[in-house]
């Protein structure tokens, strides 16, 4: 039994939400991508091999392509995918007094993210090795989501740090559903976000309590499809209230230590929908804000102090 594996691939999907956050950036080159997509490889070839020790990158393109022969893609697939590995570890290699091109568009790199997540999702199949994917990614697949939404812990009403709330309409009114939610990091795509919600022109606002042990910096970064705004005790920081494609803003700001209230506001109206909620709490890239700082507010979202009343 592979005791590593949640590890590496913890590992993986982290480097691959951040290889993400700045594929949707457009303050961000793509090229800024490359070295989280090869740790993402690399930290998946560890969940499917632990004992392989250190590969040279040449290696680790080959153990991608047995990766992805396991899972069942087309030939085609696989060079494809095995290029796009390619070129980011030669982006890597490069001194950052290179200025040579990076031949991935915005588009290509996020390909390779969703790349990359259907491998992850694919790999937490049992076993130690590879041999599970020999029957197919879609079968893999098919098994977790169908596991997901029987259980469907993040709308159990009294689980999870953030406090949510679902609307009917796209205006934060209308018929609701209360939740608390593990965290906000979202896809969707064209489904409904619960059974009572509908799949298009429908609404969200999340609140939690953020506690922080220091005063600091504290960057934001809020992704959606389409409108979402950040609120930090009461205070706007990230305002994307309008309807677009999936993109990403950032927020900076210094914070005192103690707790503070955050709240993200969302809506949808037509055809795939997104919401991420990242932060960078002390300098490393932005990630989900660890549940172990965040907690439930008790009281009422719009009080002036919705935090005091938390227990």
């Amino acid at each position: 039994m592979n005791d590593t594996r949640p590890r590496w691939l913890a590992v993986a999907a982290a480097a691959t939400r951040a290889a993400r956050a700045i594929a949707v950036d457009p303050g961000c080159e793509p090229r800024r991508a490359a070295g989280h997509l090869v740790d993402a490889w690399a930290a998946l070839t560890l969940a499917t091999w632990p004992d392989i020790g250190e590969l040279s990158d040449l290696e680790l393109e080959e153990h991608a392509g047995l990766l992805l022969a396991h899972a069942g893609w087309r030939p085609q697939d696989r060079g494809r995918v095995r290029a796009g590995l390619r070129d980011a570890l030669a982006e890597r290699r490069r001194g950052r007094w290179d200025d040579e091109p990076f031949p991935r568009t915005r588009a290509e790199v996020e390909a390779q993210v969703v790349d990359l997540e259907r491998l992850i999702a694919a790999t937490r199949g049992p076993g130690p090795r590879a041999r599970p994917l020999l029957r197919g990614l879609g079968l893999t697949l098919g098994l977790a989501c169908a596991g997901l939404l029987a259980l469907r812990p993040w709308q159990s009403p009294d689980f999870g740090p953030w406090r949510a709330t679902y609307f009917t309409r796209h205006d934060l009114s209308g018929a609701t559903l209360e939740r608390h939610d593990l965290d906000i990091n979202f896809e969707w795509g064209r489904a409904a976000p619960a059974d009572a919600i509908p799949a298009d022109r429908f609404s969200a606002r999340w609140d939690s309590c953020l506690t922080l042990d220091r005063p600091g910096k504290v960057a934001f970064q809020l992704t959606s499809d389409e409108g979402a705004r950040l609120f930090i005790d009461g205070k706007l920081v990230i305002n994307d209230w309008q309807k677009h494609p999936l993109q990403a803003r950032g927020g900076v700001l210094r914070l005192p230590a103690g707790v503070h209230h955050v709240r993200v506001e969302y809506y949808e109206i037509t055809r795939d929908a997104t919401v991420i909620l990242n932060a960078s709490l002390g300098g490393e890239p932005p990630a989900p804000i660890p549940a172990s700082v965040l907690r439930a507010p008790a009281g009422p979202f719009d009080a002036p102090r919705p935090c005091d009343a938390a227990p």
